[in-house]
């Protein structure tokens, strides 16, 4: 099925993309995160509702946990 001008109608493709998470403890109640989203930063069509709708670009989190 072609796409229609619009973009609302049309086949995606399939896409598989790569997502990493990691976790350190720093100490007894600390821990720090990595997680890194689309590793290869690869663009692709997700949605069609609303018209072309692209998936996020690569996405970096870093962050830490505390226990009190």
């Amino acid at each position: 099925v072609l796409a229609s001008p619009d973009g609302q109608r049309g086949l995606i493709d399939a896409y598989t993309y790569v997502n990493l998470t990691g976790s350190m403890r720093v100490t007894r109640a600390g821990r720090v995160f990595l997680s890194l989203k689309n590793v290869g930063d690869r663009t692709f069509i997700i949605d069609r509702v609303r018209g072309i709708l692209p998936s996020h670009p690569r996405l970096l989190h870093v962050g830490a946990t505390w226990r009190f």
